[in-house]
């Protein structure tokens, strides 16, 4: 599967449970050329000689001490760290900060849902941090993230990715929760929104 989606040059996400899985460890670490390009909304580092930017590393864990022990020791190979809701909260834009210093991307999962402003607002503290991906979730609706990219659009390194349905919530539960249908209906229908 990893293979399959590095071929299709997706981001991939990879956390601590599934970093040592068959595969994982034989997906090409560096790269030769030196071009980038979008491709798919996505921009794909083609490479030079650093580490492999399409691999995106999950600091699910709860301090700052445990989640710079990871960045200093995969670094080499991954070069985008997922910095969560829990290790924001615990440590705060700190965190971000220390993990930029170390010369990696940082992709900060907040799933910012509020009212436009307000989420604007954090968009723009967002981009003073100098992360490149940050997450916003699509049931905000079209006026939050237009403000969410009207804000981001002050950075040129930022990406703004729409979360449409979690991926823990059942059809049962997204129906329940007010949305008609389920994910194969719900993630479709918010997708067009961004």
């Amino acid at each position: 599967l990893l293979r399959a989606l590095r071929r299709r040059r997706r981001l991939v996400l990879v956390d601590r449970v599934h970093r040592d899985l068959p595969g994982v460890a034989d997906l090409p670490r560096k790269r030769t050329q030196t071009t980038s390009r979008v491709d798919e909304g996505v921009v794909v580092d083609e490479g030079n000689g650093v580490a492999d930017r399409s691999l995106v590393f999950a600091l699910d864990v709860p301090s700052a001490a445990e989640a710079l022990a990871l960045v200093d020791e995969l670094a080499g190979d991954v070069s985008v760290f997922k910095i969560g809701l829990e290790l924001f909260v615990a440590e705060g834009p700190s965190i971000v900060k220390a993990v930029r210093a170390r010369g990696v991307d940082v992709f900060l999962d907040l799933k910012l849902h509020d009212i436009s402003n307000t989420v604007a607002s954090a968009v723009k503290r967002v981009v003073d941090l100098d992360v490149r991906f940050l997450t916003v979730h699509a049931t905000g609706g079209p006026k939050m993230l237009a403000a969410a990219q009207a804000a981001a659009s002050s950075s040129s390194s930022l990406t703004l990715r729409a979360v449409t349905a979690l991926t823990s919530l059942s059809d049962d539960e997204l129906l329940q929760s007010g949305h008609i249908g389920g994910a194969l209906t719900v993630v479709p229908r918010l997708a067009e929104l961004t």
